[in-house]
């Protein structure tokens, strides 16, 4: 389309309702000149554009599905043609798995070398990287026993927590909907977030050793030390969080939960073993981007109905669960060309890491 891009806004979710701008994240002049080979990136709509009165015009509708680049010649090419601006509102993964090389090329050269974290969030997350380093290797749990997630899926839990949900949904104007059976339903599914406690029993099988460091990524819900209690009972005194390592610092980002994710995503992308305990976009990335630096570093994700009866009960049988666990992990490990059938291009980038070049992709 020859077009040039503007420096991304960020869409401020109403679960967390965050302000945090792009360039307060990503360094804006790292993205730009890393890009420049490839397409022109500007900070702002330039004065000459009246935005106000164009972006309803210039907004393109996205599909639900991805798309291949020919929908956005036929789609999208007309309205920069007509407005000289093009608005793509929610633009996250509306691009098809299957790309010419060189576009594929592009896409790791935007998301793993272009986006880079502003020093303030590098310098904290790799800050506790070398603390946890510092007692040996270490892993990476990102518990999505949170709110948003929990909300999102309409899972059902203890009491407790359940009426703590309804009460978080209605100050954020967020319908909270489920029932018993829609729940039971979701939880022999497998898609109901895993518990802290469930999360205890998942690395216990795993033969996770009871003195190994445990670094908890994720927001905390309600009460965060009874939150963790489980995990604690599992692993004394080695079951640590960002407020932990970086406890100077952190109690002025309480209320920006993007820059904490953005903590979080370092620690774990360094760590040893990292095993996610839900779906989600963080997820998807980081085993992607894990994939690509060739670290060899294992991220596992516990998954399907086949794990929920082991599950069950205040004491599992361990060894039951980790027989399951064995076979999910080497399922995953056997056949890579199957992997690459199955997995989207954003948790196994394979045309990057199967051709060392990244040639430009206009070249």
């Amino acid at each position: 389309m020859n077009a040039t891009l503007i420096v991304p806004r960020l869409i401020v979710h109403p679960a967390w309702g965050d302000q945090s701008k792009f360039s307060e994240l990503f360094s804006v002049p790292h993205f730009v000149q890393t890009l420049k080979e490839d397409v022109e990136v500007i900070e702002d709509i330039p004065a000459s554009v009246n935005f106000s009165s164009l972006e309803r015009l210039a907004t393109v509708s996205l599909p639900s599905e991805a798309l291949e680049p020919e929908w956005y010649i036929k789609n999208a090419f007309p309205v920069v043609q007509k407005y000289g601006l093009l608005v793509l509102n929610y633009f996250f993964m509306h691009l098809q798995d299957d790309l010419p090389l060189p576009l594929q090329h592009l896409r790791c050269r935007a998301q793993y070398h272009a986006l880079q974290f502003v020093s303030p969030i590098l310098s904290m997350g790799l800050q506790a990287v070398q603390k946890l380093q510092s007692t040996g290797p270490y892993v990476a749990v990102h518990l999505r026993y949170e709110p948003d997630w929990i909300v999102h899926t309409g899972c059902l839990y203890d009491e407790a927590t359940n009426a703590y949900m309804e009460k978080w949904a209605s100050e954020r104007n967020i319908q909270f909907q489920s029932n018993v059976t829609e729940s039971d339903l979701r939880k022999q599914a497998g898609l109901c977030p895993i518990t802290p406690q469930e999360t205890a029993h998942i690395l216990k099988a795993l033969g996770v050793d009871s003195m190994t460091t445990i670094y908890f990524a994720g927001g905390a819900m309600n009460e965060g030390a009874k939150l963790m209690r489980p995990l604690h009972r599992a692993f004394p005194r080695h079951v640590v969080t960002k407020d932990d390592l970086l406890q100077s610092t952190i109690g002025n980002l309480a209320s920006r939960p993007s820059v904490l994710a953005a903590i979080d995503y370092i620690v774990c992308l360094h760590s040893d073993f990292l095993m996610m305990t839900a779906g989600g976009n963080m997820g998807m990335m980081l085993r992607g981007h894990r994939f690509y630096l060739g670290d060899f570093k294992e991220t596992f994700q516990p998954y399907g109905p086949a794990l929920v009866p082991a599950l069950l009960g205040p004491r599992p049988n361990l060894t039951h669960l980790g027989n399951l666990l064995a076979q999910q992990r080497m399922q995953k490990a056997q056949d890579p060309l199957d992997a690459r059938r199955l997995l989207k291009f954003y948790d196994r980038p394979w045309e990057c890491v199967c051709e060392k070049a990244l040639p430009s992709a206009t070249a």
